[in-house]
């Protein structure tokens, strides 16, 4: 079986090299020109999204030619990032920011609906008061992992180095 981060690395690499091709930079400044809105969260569009793997499985030419013909949507940079990690735009938090642009867009995974900040039970100080416990208790586990791996100190009793036990 073929080593997985090797076939991931070597996908990157061509992707990288397609990318940079002057082909498919004038077929990307094309597409954005004619779309500069980007077609998952509304802001300023700077890239075409890709619809992995279907894009890619036929090659450079086809691909190029998707993006040519303007067949790929055009989105930000984040846009773009979020799904290249298998996330995407909140809908909910999209039609929030077509209404007000400064409205904050939140990013899910494939498998939920809308965030937990457009949840109609979401409450704002209840959130608060969660992730102040959570970084809580995160933070003691960490102190106590450190504690157990070192579970002497060293300080300086009557003028001379001791282990002290924590």
């Amino acid at each position: 079986m073929p080593d997985l981060n090797h076939v991931i690395d070597a996908h990157r690499e061509n992707l990288r090299e397609w990318c940079n091709s002057p082909r498919h930079i004038a077929a990307r400044k094309i597409q954005v020109a004619k779309h500069p809105i980007c077609s998952r969260c509304g802001r300023p569009a700077t890239c075409v999204l890709h619809e992995y793997p279907d894009d890619y499985q036929h090659g450079y030419d086809h691909y190029v030619g998707l993006v040519e013909r303007g067949e790929r949507p055009t989105g930000c940079n984040t846009c773009n990032r979020m799904e290249q990690s298998g996330r995407r735009a909140c809908p909910s938090c999209c039609e929030n920011y077509k209404k007000d642009p400064t409205t904050k867009i939140h990013y899910i995974t494939q498998s939920e609906e809308i965030c937990h900040y457009c949840q109609p039970e979401y409450d704002p100080e209840t959130a608060k008061v969660r992730h102040e416990q959570g970084n809580r208790i995160k933070r003691e586990l960490r102190q106590g992992g450190y504690i157990k791996a070192h579970p002497t100190k060293q300080a300086i009793v009557g003028g001379k180095w001791v282990e002290i036990k924590r």
